[in-house]
């Protein structure tokens, strides 16, 4: 995940572990991968 790194200048942690912006990240990326597979679907 090294694009998760540039963002927020740590490592990426396993989600339960995760400062609030983890949080953030994770639900746009769950948004985004909902929404190609209704596309793709």
């Amino acid at each position: 995940m090294g694009v998760f790194d540039k963002i927020f200048g740590h490592p990426a942690r396993p989600t339960k572990a995760i400062a609030p912006e983890g949080l953030w990240f994770g639900s746009i990326m769950e948004e985004l991968s909902m929404d190609f597979r209704k596309r793709s679907a």
